[in-house]
């Protein structure tokens, strides 16, 4: 099993990877999708990479928590569970969902599956 977890800062997900196409059974993203220029291509980036029936997982804070923190709005876009959805869904994920870890944390997850 091959997995992707982080790919150097210099390359995110939503600018492309130097990878080839249908390379990885999983992929994890945590505290990313806030730098993504683009979700929606982000997530394309990602289904590209993984193999058919490959799994997605995004971890990442609420917009609504996010907000809180007062982060450099040039860099920084909070994000909220249905546009993450949303961007998978466009992208080819299948049954992407929302899962909290625990109802003592704010963190979401989201996860799908390449079709």
């Amino acid at each position: 099993m091959q997995c992707a977890s982080d790919e150097p800062s210099s390359e995110p997900a939503s600018r492309g990877l130097a990878l080839p196409d249908s390379t990885f059974d999983k992929a994890l993203r945590v505290h990313t999708v806030y730098f993504w220029q683009s979700l929606r291509a982000g997530s394309a980036e990602l289904h590209r990479v993984l193999k058919p029936a490959g799994r997605v997982v995004l971890g990442f804070l609420p917009k609504a928590h996010m907000d809180r923190m007062n982060m450099p709005a040039d860099i920084f876009t909070p994000r909220e569970p249905d546009e993450v959805i949303a961007a998978l869904r466009d992208a080819g994920f299948s049954d992407p969902e929302v899962r909290r870890p625990s109802t003592e944390t704010a963190w979401l997850v989201v996860t799908g599956t390449r079709r």
